[in-house]
C-alpha cells in the first residue's frame, strides 16, 4: 500500500488531502448545525394572547371575533415553526365578519417547546389544526388560510380532513411533492449556535438575512420585526422530503392560490403555484405581480379584495 502511495502523482495525493480536509470540515459543520433536541421552554404570553392545552403542549393562540355565526377561519403560518405575528396585522380584516384564529403550532413560535423532535412533523402539526378546530369551533366546518411552508400542513390537514373545510386559501405555498431548497443565508448569518435557546434568538437576530431577499416591497419587511422561531423544531419540520401528491384529489373544495412575482422564495414561485393547480381540481391562480414572498402585507388592498371575493362567493 506505501509503494502505491508514493507512485501516485504528487498533486493527487494534495488534492485527496485537500478533499478529505473538506470533508470533515463539512462533517464538522453539519453536527453543528443539526440539532438533536429543542429546547425545554414554556409558552410566551407577555406580549398578549392566551394559552390552550394541545396534546400535552400550551399553545399559544388568539381568537377574533369569536361570536360571529360566519364560517371559522384558522390561519397557518410559514417557515415550519414561526409565529403567526407576521400574518396577523395583515389578515386582520377577516374578523370584521368571521370568527379567526391564529396560532402557533406545537413548538413553534411562542408555544410551548419541548426537547425530544419526535413530537414536530407535518402530519402531527395538521393534527393540531384538527384539534383546535374541535376545541374553538366544534361541529362547524373552517375555512384554512396558509402562507408558505404552512400550505403543506394545511394540504395535509385538508386530504385528511375535507369533510371539515370548506375552502382552502394557499399563499405562497409550498409544492405539494416538498424538497427543501438549499440557502446561501448561512454564509452571511453563519452557524447557529449549539445552545438552543441562542439558536432560537441567533435566527431571529438574522431574519432579515433569511427572509428579506424576497421582499419585493422593503418598507413591508417591519411584520417580521417580533418574529420568533425554534430553530430546531425549523429543521426537524422543514428538512425532510414529503410528497402529498398521491392523496391530492382529495382536496376537492374551492381552493385560491396566490403567488407573488420575482421576488417569491424559489420553492414558492409561480411554477410551483401553477403545479398546484393543475393538480387541484377545483383551484383559482392569482399572481400579484408586485410582490415578493409576502403579498399580504406587500399588496394588502388587492390582497384583500381577492380573498373577500373568494370567501363571499
Amino acid at each position: 500500500m506505501n509503494e502505491r502511495i508514493k507512485k501516485m502523482p504528487r498533486w493527487l495525493i494534495v488534492t485527496g488531502a485537500i478533499v478529505l480536509g473538506v470533508c470533515l470540515i463539512l462533517y464538522y459543520a453539519v453536527s453543528l448545525f443539526i440539532p438533536s433536541e429543542a429546547v425545554q421552554r414554556e409558552a410566551i404570553t407577555a406580549g398578549g394572547g392566551n394559552t390552550v392545552n394541545i396534546d400535552g403542549f400550551d399553545i399559544w393562540y388568539t381568537l377574533y371575533n369569536a361570536e360571529s355565526s360566519e364560517t371559522p377561519i384558522i390561519v397557518v403560518a410559514g417557515g415550519g415553526a414561526l409565529s403567526s405575528d407576521y400574518m396577523e396585522e395583515s389578515l386582520r380584516f377577516l374578523a370584521d365578519t368571521h370568527p379567526v384564529l391564529f396560532f402557533d403550532s406545537k413548538g413553534c413560535g411562542r408555544s410551548q417547546i419541548k426537547p425530544d423532535l419526535e413530537n414536530y412533523s407535518v402530519r402531527i402539526f395538521s393534527d393540531g389544526i384538527e384539534a383546535l378546530r374541535k376545541h374553538f369551533f366544534p361541529d362547524r366546518e373552517i375555512i384554512v388560510v396558509a402562507h408558505s411552508f404552512g400550505g403543506l400542513i394545511a394540504m395535509d390537514y385538508t386530504m385528511n380532513y375535507a369533510e371539515r373545510v370548506e375552502k382552502l386559501i394557499l399563499i405562497s405555498s409550498v409544492n405539494a411533492a416538498y424538497k427543501p431548497a438549499m440557502t446561501t443565508a448561512y454564509f452571511k448569518a453563519g452557524l447557529p449556535p449549539r445552545n438552543q435557546l441562542a439558536a432560537n434568538e441567533w435566527y431571529a437576530q438574522n431574519i432579515d438575512v433569511f427572509l428579506g431577499p424576497y421582499f419585493q416591497n422593503s418598507s413591508a419587511k417591519t411584520i417580521l420585526g417580533k418574529t420568533m422561531a425554534s430553530f430546531a423544531v425549523m429543521i426537524q419540520v422543514g428538512t425532510p422530503k414529503l410528497d402529498l401528491t398521491p392523496k391530492i384529489k382529495n382536496i376537492a373544495m374551492p381552493v385560491l392560490l396566490l403567488v407573488g412575482g420575482e421576488k417569491e422564495h424559489p420553492i414558492t414561485g409561480i411554477d410551483v403555484a401553477q403545479k398546484l393547480e393543475s393538480m387541484l381540481p377545483n383551484a383559482r391562480l392569482v399572481q400579484l405581480a408586485h410582490s415578493g414572498h409576502f403579498l399580504f402585507a406587500e399588496e394588502n388592498a388587492k390582497f384583500q379584495q381577492l380573498v373577500n371575493e373568494f370567501i363571499i362567493n
